[in-house]
């Protein structure tokens, strides 16, 4: 995977309204693009808009979710998409919010701290009320211990 074609191909089945398609569209373009992250090969701007109407006008639970793990797979600029780190930081507080989508806001936050340090702070103490007022999931409180870990070694 990995040619312009393909990628086009892989986006029209996620944004198709078949949900099986959409679904397996979506792991192959995060792996795809998880795979590329470091030689930055796959350009996906056409459709990050379309992602991010799935993110604030979500069609449904799973859309929502995958578009999430795909941006989380990308290296957007936190500092023209404001909304979705904001968005990202409500997620992660909100107790009703699933697991998965919780990591993948995590992982866009992580990213978006590299490109604006002063939301590190903001960041550790999310997670720290995170890990205090709510009942995490046993792999989330990892995930959340490892990145708290990380900000302090940062």
């Amino acid at each position: 995977m990995g040619s312009v074609a393909q990628l086009k191909t892989l986006f029209q089945e996620f944004f198709s309204d078949d949900t099986r398609l959409s679904q397996l569209a979506a792991s192959e373009i995060a792996c795809a693009l998880k795979k590329n992250a470091k030689k930055q090969s796959l350009d996906i701007s056409e459709y990050l808009e379309k992602l991010e109407k799935e993110i604030f006008f979500p069609s449904s639970k799973a859309k929502f979710r995958n578009a999430l793990r795909i941006i989380s797979n990308t290296n957007f600029d936190p500092n023209q998409k404001q909304e979705m780190v904001s968005l990202c930081f409500d997620l992660i507080l909100d107790s009703k919010t699933d697991t998965a989508i919780k990591v993948y806001a995590m992982d866009i936050l992580q990213k978006s701290i590299l490109v604006i340090p002063e939301f590190k702070d903001e960041y550790r103490q999310t997670l720290q009320m995170v890990l205090e007022r709510q009942k995490p999931s046993i792999g989330l409180q990892n995930k959340i211990i490892k990145t708290l870990d990380k900000l302090e070694l940062d």
